[in-house]
């Protein structure tokens, strides 16, 4: 041990070891410590604006309708944010890992659960409101790139996904009054899936996938929008009792309401 600090001591004397003074560590780690949490409020923002543009344009739904859902899914997914999302969360593991609480663990398991923890962290602020407040405030103030980002999940909804609000509701169709004012004819057949655990009712927002050809809509899938559920007033029968649920295409059941 003497040996060790004799020569130590040389190396410091002959100007080899350059003493390096306590703030510059403890500044390091500041500078380390405040990069990761940017870097982490970045990759947390963009995974839960993904899933927010995915909700509101219902696209997260379009798997759940067979291979052209998920056909049209990989298509029209935001790419290009949901890279961005996967590089700074590459980014934060690689921050993160330079700290001793990870050193022990292996790479895999790290990584893992370092996106778990974006993931449920992203799904929490999108269900918040978060980003309804956030695209309000951009707009309003016309802050440059969010505003843009915000105003293209509204303006520029995915081929083959309308979203609106159910009218003039049959066995075999039923119109469709879209958000942006048009108004659809929505044809179903034995193969469109239609909701099963809730009714398909007049009144009722919902996402129509599915072909536009002209003013008609060959629809694959219709989806309840869960995000925003209007209801009309019911018409009652002379017993004051709602219509009769008529069967649906696929088995189900939805409720048959009108508009007085």
């Amino acid at each position: 041990m003497d040996n060790l600090q004799k020569n130590i001591l040389n190396k410091i004397k002959a100007g080899e070891i350059s003493m390096v003074p306590k703030w510059h560590f403890v500044l390091r780690g500041v500078l380390w410590a405040t990069m990761t949490i940017v870097v982490a409020l970045i990759a947390i923002y963009l995974l839960s604006f993904v899933m927010f543009a995915l909700r509101e344009s219902g696209l997260m739904f379009a798997p759940l309708f067979g291979w052209s859902g998920l056909v049209l899914f990989i298509v029209s997914s935001p790419w290009i944010i949901i890279l961005a999302s996967g590089f700074f969360l590459l980014a934060l593991y690689v921050l993160v890992s330079h700290y001793s609480f990870s050193y022990q663990k292996p790479l895999v398991y790290s990584m893992v659960g370092l996106v778990f923890l974006v993931i449920a962290l992203s799904s929490f602020i999108q269900t918040t409101g978060f980003h309804n407040q956030a695209g309000d405030f951009a707009n309003r103030h016309g802050v440059p790139g969010l505003a843009p980002l915000y105003r293209g999940v509204g303006e520029r909804p995915p081929q083959d996904v309308t979203k609106g609000t159910v009218s003039e509701l049959t066995d075999s169709q039923f119109t469709l009054i879209a958000d942006s004012g048009e108004v659809y004819t929505v044809e179903l057949n034995n193969r469109t899936k239609l909701p099963k655990q809730a009714e398909l009712i007049e009144g009722e927002s919902v996402f129509v996938f599915g072909h536009l050809e002209e003013t008609t809509i060959k629809a694959f899938g219709v989806r309840i929008n869960n995000g925003q559920q209007p209801r009309l007033p019911e018409e009652r029968g002379e017993g004051g009792g709602e219509r009769q649920s008529r069967p649906a295409l696929d088995g189900s059941s939805y409720k048959m309401r009108t508009v007085e």
